[in-house]
C-alpha cells in the first residue's frame, strides 16, 4: 500500500512543481514493462508455458533496460540538467 501512496504523492508533486511532462514520462517508463509481466502471468495461468517464459524474459529485459539504464541516464539526467537552467 505504501508504494501506491508514494506514487500518488509523486504524481501530485509533479503537477505542483510543473513537472507534469516529466511525471508522465516516468509513469510510462515504469509501466511499459508491466505489459510483459501481465502477459506472462495470463499465459502461465492458461498453461501456455512457452509464451509465459518468453513474456517473462521480455519483462526482465525491458525492466533492466528501462528502469536501470534509460531512466537514470536519460530521464533523470535530462530533467536535472533542464531544471538547473534559468531559461535565459
Amino acid at each position: 500500500m505504501s508504494h501506491h501512496v508514494a506514487t500518488v504523492i509523486l504524481i501530485v508533486l509533479s503537477y505542483i512543481f510543473r513537472f507534469a511532462r516529466v511525471g508522465s514520462v516516468v509513469l510510462a517508463i515504469h509501466d511499459a514493462s508491466d505489459v510483459f509481466l501481465e502477459i506472462g502471468k495470463m499465459s502461465k495461468y492458461s498453461g501456455a508455458e512457452t509464451t509465459a517464459s518468453t513474456a517473462f524474459i521480455l519483462f526482465v529485459l525491458s525492466w533492466v533496460i528501462l528502469r536501470l539504464i534509460y531512466y537514470p541516464f536519460w530521464i533523470l539526467w535530462s530533467t536535472s540538467k533542464e531544471s538547473r537552467s534559468d531559461g535565459g
